[in-house]
């Protein structure tokens, strides 16, 4: 047991999971349109696991009240600057197979990413992040997930002017929005006022029931995109059940949940996801045999 809960700490503590997330909503995103994007898998992963470390490592300070995560980042702290140094190789390594087009859009992404946790904006009289400005953390998080998992694969694939990719993009903002969500009440205890997150904003109820109307959002644009778009009923049954778990996890949501309910069932809800667009289809496949 002891074994597993280091593996478990290493796999989200160092964002190994939440890259993988990432990853799978490329694949997501694939299987929805009917594209191969192996190729930008890679690269996704890579990117994301440096930007997440990045950004720990800027916000990272060894006086804040600890935690779990805090403590394991406290003590491997070298190992999380090496994962950081060689996955921003790997990032670039990769980047270069990628068409100039997907290459350019790369670059405002890039500098929302790198920028997120710097304190470059003022504000008030002084200097903040982007993600210290008032109401805007989980937005640009819905935005750059659904940029990267949904434009950089149709960009790869010459899909992007299309209302496939359109829908998509709006249903998947919704859904990483309502996921988000959740991570914003785990954090009202410790996230500054000034931050005026939706929890703080309307309390932890209430921010419960604007997730679930995002995921609403999410099935109503996922129906609309079944009867104008070209995906079988099977992925429409996929995309309803994510759905369903997901106001399932988000309705379960609190500041009392541990932090691995939100590291890995809540961030989870992209693997689940893939999995039951990847499954469905082919279960029912194996069954019209």
């Amino acid at each position: 047991m002891d074994l597993l809960k280091k593996l478990g700490q290493f796999f989200i503590y160092s964002n190994v999971f939440v890259s993988f997330c990432v990853l799978v909503l490329c694949q997501s995103t694939s299987i929805i349109i009917g594209v191969d994007s192996s190729h930008l898998l890679p690269f996704v992963f890579f990117s994301t696991l440096f930007v997440y470390n990045f950004q720990r490592m800027v916000r990272f300070s060894p006086n804040k009240e600890q935690s779990a995560h805090l403590d394991w980042l406290n003590k491997n702290r070298l190992f999380i600057i090496i994962i950081t140094v060689i996955s921003l190789f790997l990032s670039v390594y990769y980047a270069l197979s990628l068409s100039f087009l997907t290459f350019c859009f790369l670059i405002p992404t890039s500098i929302i990413s790198l920028s997120y946790p710097i304190k470059i904006i003022p504000l008030a009289g002084q200097k903040v992040s982007l993600r210290e400005l008032p109401r805007a953390k989980i937005f640009l998080i819905a935005l750059v997930w659904s940029i990267v998992s949904v434009v950089l694969v149709t960009l790869e694939n010459k899909s992007f002017y299309s209302l496939d990719t359109l829908l998509l993009f709006i249903s998947r903002f919704s859904f990483v929005l309502a996921i988000t969500i959740p991570f914003d009440i785990r954090d009202l205890k410790y996230d500054d006022l000034s931050l005026k997150t939706i929890p703080q904003i309307f309390g932890e109820q209430k921010a419960k029931t604007i997730a679930l109307y995002c995921l609403a959002f999410f099935e109503l644009i996922s129906i609309f995109h079944f009867f104008v778009g070209d995906f079988s009923w099977q992925l429409l049954l996929a995309l309803m059940l994510t759905s369903l778990l997901s106001g399932i996890l988000i309705i379960k949501s609190s500041q009392e949940k541990n932090n691995l309910f939100f590291s890995f069932w809540v961030e989870g809800a992209s693997i689940i996801m893939y999995l039951l667009l990847f499954i469905i289809p082919l279960a029912f496949g194996i069954l019209a045999l």
